[in-house]
């Protein structure tokens, strides 16, 4: 049974800054860690974009597909496994593996790596790892325009 969002007894910055153990990220559905590793990583594309270069809204959304899309996420994942933890390995074959159906744009494959990028930043937002967080989106960025510039990259 779903809780009533408004019976949630402590206040909402509380709950912002809830850190969950090593059991705790377990327990939670590998879907759920991708829900919160695509906002966080949406977000860092955002601020990145923001400081890199003064565009206008519609340029910048269009810049950050670049890097949020499947193909760009499934691209960094592949080529970060030797930088990964075994315990980051696992979270993102649990994220991989998860049955999901891919949007009609995209490839079954990279949208399923995709899922497993998302569940391994989901993991470790909600573990409190920011430092590792952030090392892991400063690579998938960089290995995305590395990507680019090396005409690697099938943009739409």
């Amino acid at each position: 049974m779903e809780k009533n969002l408004t019976e949630l007894s402590p206040a909402p910055e509380v709950l912002f800054r809830q850190i969950r153990d090593d059991h705790q990220c377990r327990m939670t559905a590998p879907l759920t860690l991708a829900f919160i590793g695509d906002a966080v990583y949406s977000y860092y594309i955002r601020r990145y974009l923001i400081a890199k270069t003064d565009m206008n809204v519609d340029h910048l959304t269009k810049a950050s597909v670049r890097y949020v899309k499947a193909e760009a996420q499934a691209y960094a994942i592949h080529h970060m496994d030797d930088l990964l933890s075994e315990t980051e390995k696992a979270y993102v074959r649990r994220g991989r593996n998860t049955k999901s159906i891919p949007p009609k744009h995209a490839d079954k494959m990279d949208y399923r790596y995709a899922t497993g990028f998302e569940a391994l930043l989901g993991y470790l937002s909600l573990s409190g790892q920011t430092d590792r967080l952030e090392r892991l989106i400063a690579e998938a960025i960089s290995l995305c325009e590395k990507r680019e510039t090396d005409g690697d990259a099938h943009l739409d």
